[in-house]
C-alpha cells in the first residue's frame, strides 16, 4: 500500500485492520534470495507477535537462519526501496536553489528580477512539498526500521556479542527450557535469538503453573527445615584465622572448621 492510499483509506480499510481481523495471517512464499527473505520476514514482524515469529524462525534450517543473519550483518540499518526515499535531500536541494535564485533576483532589477523571484518561489514550493512528503514517508517506515532490528536479534547467534546471552543463560535454569536447548543443539545447530524467546516462554509457562499450587502446600514446603545441609561442600569450609608459629609470632593461615553435628 502506498503512502497516499494509507492516508486516504483510513484505519477501517487499512492493511493493519485487515491483518488484525485474520490474526495477522499473511502467507509467505519461498524467497529467491536472502535479502528478499529478510524483507519478507521484516514485514511479518510488523504484524505478528514476537513469539509467533520466533516459533517459525526456530523451525527453519540452519542454512536459512545463517543467510538471514548475514543480511543483518551487512545491513544493520534497513535500506529504503520506496519511491520517496530521496524526497528529503531533493527537497532540501530545491529549496537551496530557490533561495539562491531569490537572492540573485533581489540584486538585479527590471523584468529579470520578477522572473527570478517567481522562479525562486517555485523552487521553494517544490522543495517544501518534496521534503514534506519525504518526512511523511520516513514516519510510515519507522515500524519497518524497528522490525528490521528485531529480526536481526532473532536470527543472530547467541554468542558473546548478543545482548540476550545472559538472559538465555538464566532461563536455561528451567528444566524444560534446558531440554529445548539440548534438542535444538542436537537437531538444528547453534542457538539463536529466536531460541531464547521460545525458552523464555517455556520458563514463563512453568512459572505460571507454579502459581496454581495450593498456598498451604507452598507455605509448608517453604517453612520446612531440612535435616541434611543443602550443599555438602559447606559442611567443611576453610577459614582464614590467626595461628601462632613456632617462635611465638602470629600469622595468617587457612584451617578447616567443621560445623557442629
Amino acid at each position: 500500500m502506498s503512502l497516499f492510499q494509507g492516508l486516504f483509506q483510513g484505519s477501517l480499510f487499512s492493511d493493519e485492520s485487515l491483518l488484525q481481523s485474520r490474526d495477522g495471517y499473511r502467507p509467505m512464499s519461498r524467497a529467491t534470495s536472502d535479502e528478499l527473505a529478510f524483507e519478507e520476514w521484516t514485514q511479518r514482524v510488523t504484524h505478528q507477535h514476537e513469539l509467533s515469529v520466533a516459533r517459525e524462525l526456530a523451525g527453519l534450517p540452519e542454512e536459512a537462519l545463517a543467510g538471514l543473519a548475514s543480511v543483518f550483518e551487512r545491513s544493520p540499518r534497513r535500506r529504503r526501496t520506496d519511491k520517496l526515499r530521496h524526497a528529503i535531500p531533493v527537497g532540501a536541494a530545491s529549496m537551496l536553489v530557490g533561495a539562491l535564485v531569490l537572492w540573485v533576483g533581489a540584486s538585479v532589477g527590471g523584468v529579470a528580477a520578477a522572473l527570478l523571484q517567481a522562479l525562486g518561489a517555485g523552487f521553494l514550493a517544490v522543495g517544501a512539498t518534496a521534503a514534506s512528503l519525504g518526512v511523511l514517508a520516513a514516519f510510515s517506515t519507522m515500524a519497518l526500521e524497528v522490525a528490521h532490528g528485531k529480526l536481526g536479534l532473532c536470527t543472530g547467534l547467541l554468542n558473546e556479542q548478543h545482548p540476550w546471552l545472559y538472559k538465555a543463560s538464566v532461563v536455561t535454569r528451567d528444566l524444560a527450557a534446558d531440554a529445548y536447548r539440548r534438542r535444538i543443539l542436537s537437531e538444528r545447530g547453534p542457538l539463536r535469538g529466536a531460541d531464547y524467546l521460545v525458552m523464555r516462554e517455556i520458563a514463563r509457562a512453568n512459572d505460571a503453573m507454579e502459581m496454581t499450587r495450593i498456598a498451604r502446600t507452598v507455605a509448608e514446603q517453604l517453612n520446612r527445615v531440612d535435616a541434611a545441609p543443602l550443599d555438602g561442600a559447606h559442611a567443611r569450609e576453610p577459614r582464614l584465622v590467626s595461628v601462632a608459629s613456632a617462635n611465638g609470632a602470629f600469622g595468617a593461615g587457612f584451617v578447616e572448621r567443621r560445623r557442629p553435628g
